[in-house]
């Protein structure tokens, strides 16, 4: 044989043998496609098995729940009640407040204020006075209508 004819030879064979290990290939491929699959659909649900609830024990559970969920309501529309009422009657205390108005003679105004220290502020300014009351009063009417939007935001439910 001439080499060129070796070289034919090797280069054919080189061909097939290519084209042998390409389909080998293709050939994996798809059997490794199909146990994927296989593995996929066979795979045991890792979940733990649970008893099944029936519908009367649900029913019973949700119920707990809601009931739960009211008191939790009740307890908070309690508390804004109350604030709400304790905040109504300084407002109404501090509604009572007369200030001098020049006619009345001796008669004074005179505000103090004292902290947890027992530090206090005192003033006898009748404007001072009237300005810090009607602030206070203003900041009060403020607080009832927050409360008031509060209250009407609690739902309880049935």
């Amino acid at each position: 044989m001439s080499v060129s004819n070796i070289n034919n030879t090797l280069v054919s064979e080189i061909a097939e043998a290519a084209e042998a290990l390409k389909e080998a290939a293709q050939e994996k491929a798809a059997k490794s496609e199909l146990l994927k699959k296989s593995r996929l659909k066979k795979t045991p649900s890792l979940k733990p098995e649970q008893p099944e609830q029936t519908n009367e024990e649900a029913r019973s559970i949700q119920r707990q729940i809601a009931i739960s969920n009211n008191l939790h309501q009740i307890a908070e529309l309690e508390r804004l009640m109350k604030q709400h009422n304790n905040t109504i009657a300084t407002y109404e205390n501090l509604k009572t407040f007369k200030f001098n108005t020049g006619n009345e003679g001796g008669a004074y105004t005179s505000i103090e204020i004292k902290d947890m220290d027992r530090k206090s502020f005192q003033t006898s300014n009748q404007r001072l006075a009237q300005t810090l009351v009607e602030c206070l009063t203003k900041i009060l009417e403020d607080k009832i209508k927050e409360l008031e939007e509060q209250i009407l935001e609690v739902r309880i439910l049935q």
